[in-house]
């Protein structure tokens, strides 16, 4: 046998090996479909294989949710996603936070392009959108973000407005508000016992008593550009309420000296950015109620959310700067939706540790009765007869996920309050309570929306308000900014 008989030999017994690994992984795969229908670590449902209809295969969108399905449904794929995190574990930069650490991002955002700014882990589905905006983050912002699994998707050719011009301000303010902001008296039940030690890990996430949560960022440029953009919805809109509402996250409800002394407090991050604020503008303050209520079920100690009853302290909080009564909580039916729920954590760290933390899921059922309409990122529409779903068991059950656009009819509330929601996921579970007030509460989630601009909706749904309801997160992150301005009016 010569050279040439060998080489096409060993051809012949690679193409053998690879038909046959296809062919095994092909033949168990078809027995493993539809063995579950919910992801526990992702917090969400799996895909179904979809229905064939001679639209869908002219579309094109058949044989796509045909590798969504198979993608969702792969023999393994759970240890599969637990070995690919693990990998990148030994890849990823120590990003632990220090007040004289900085980190420069460079964004670059010619068409096509990579981005090199960071997975925010407080942002479901990170969308880089790549646009002819450019943000030279030439100034040293200190960014606790997760490098792995950044979603790079390209937009329509819709190009974005500017971001504004931004004045430099070198002061934050400072880190403790004044002592008569606070209720006195209140123990938390997140107070620290001088022998508990918080666990930093090395990805920005920290591991302490029950609960896992993320280090926050903070971008001087990011929060002022976030301001000035909201500032110009209201000069476009000065017939409209413009109101801001920015969250705090879980750490800073936390009592720990050394978890305290690790970032800026979001409660200087939030005072920062409403201090460029228009005087126009209705800033929320939600951060002292959530304060003052921190010994209660206000935040998931698995999952980077709040809960049902943080988000309605921020509700309250608004409800009360707009001149509205509140619904007392008492007033609202209580669902248990999960009594054992693994939320986003472990998926986002990984860690075994944070696999045994679980929370309840508890939801207040809005009293007015309403439809609602939603549409998501993939054209997908629904029709549902509450903004709570009982039988979603996961975080999803408010609002039913980030859908790009959704719109509450509430037919008994006055029609000339209409209220349009720019949210990220956070904002999922505080919309469904404006039902009490407004007469279409519509959703819009800047990340994936597509459709008819903001001052097209405007002036098609009587819109008396517009509300910015994002985490601290998200209002410090420059894709957050950019795709505010995609969606001008």
């Amino acid at each position: 046998m010569n050279d040439n008989d060998l080489k096409k030999l060993a051809i012949a017994i690679n193409i053998g090996i690879f038909a046959l690994i296809l062919g095994i992984f092909s033949i168990l795969n078809i027995f493993s479909m539809n063995s579950k229908s919910f992801s526990d670590d992702e917090n969400r449902e799996l895909a179904k294989i979809p229905e064939f209809t001679v639209k869908t295969l002219t579309d094109g969108t058949y044989f796509k949710n045909i590798d969504i399905y198979i993608s969702d449904n792969f023999i393994a794929r759970d240890d599969l996603i637990v070995l690919s995190r693990k990998i990148d574990r030994f890849k990823s930069f120590d990003m632990i936070y220090k007040k004289e650490d900085s980190v420069n991002i460079i964004i670059n955002h010619t068409n096509g392009s990579e981005v090199n700014e960071a997975l925010n882990p407080f942002d479901d589905d990170y969308l880089a959108v790549f646009n002819e905006v450019k943000i030279d983050e030439t100034e040293n912002d200190t960014i606790n973000e997760v490098t792995d699994n950044i979603i790079n998707e390209t937009e329509s050719n819709e190009v974005i407005d500017e971001v504004p011009e931004i004045a430099e301000v070198d002061v934050l303010p400072t880190d403790e508000p004044k002592t008569d902001e606070f209720v006195e008296n209140i123990v938390s039940v997140l107070e620290e016992p001088d022998d508990t030690e918080p666990d930093f890990l090395s990805d920005g996430y920290v591991i302490y008593k029950n609960m896992v949560f993320s280090l926050p960022n903070f971008s001087q440029k990011h929060a002022q550009a976030y301001a000035d953009t909201v500032n110009l919805y209201k000069q476009r809109l000065p017939n409209v309420t413009v109101s801001v509402l920015v969250c705090p996250t879980l750490v800073e409800m936390i009592d720990n000296t050394q978890i305290k002394g690790a970032y800026k407090s979001q409660n200087s991050v939030i005072k920062y950015l409403y201090s460029f604020l228009d005087s126009s503008i209705n800033a929320v303050n939600c951060r002292d109620n959530l304060y003052t209520h921190r010994d209660e079920y206000i935040y998931f100690r698995s999952d980077h959310h709040w809960t049902g009853r943080g988000a309605y302290y921020a509700y309250q909080d608004f409800a009360v700067s707009r001149g509205f009564e509140p619904t007392p909580i008492e007033n609202m039916e209580e669902v248990l939706i999960r009594d054992i729920y693994h939320g986003s954590m472990y998926s986002m760290t990984k860690d075994d540790r944070v696999k045994a933390f679980s929370d309840e899921i508890w939801a207040y059922m809005p009293t007015k009765k309403h439809t609602y309409y939603a549409i998501d990122k993939n054209d997908k529409r629904d029709v549902l007869d509450n903004m709570i779903q009982k039988t979603w068991r996961s975080y999803v059950c408010f609002s039913g996920g980030d859908y790009a656009f959704a719109r509450a009819e509430v037919p008994e509330n006055p029609q000339e309050f209409n209220i349009i929601v720019i949210k990220d996921s956070f904002g999922n579970a505080f919309a469904p309570y404006l039902t009490e007030n407004f007469n279409n509460v519509i959703m819009i989630d800047p990340r994936y929306y597509k459709g008819e601009s903001i001052g097209v909706l405007v002036e098609k749904y009587n819109i008396s308000d517009i509300i910015f309801m994002n985490n601290a997160f998200n209002a410090n992150v420059g894709s957050w900014v950019r795709n505010m301005n995609r969606i001008f009016p």
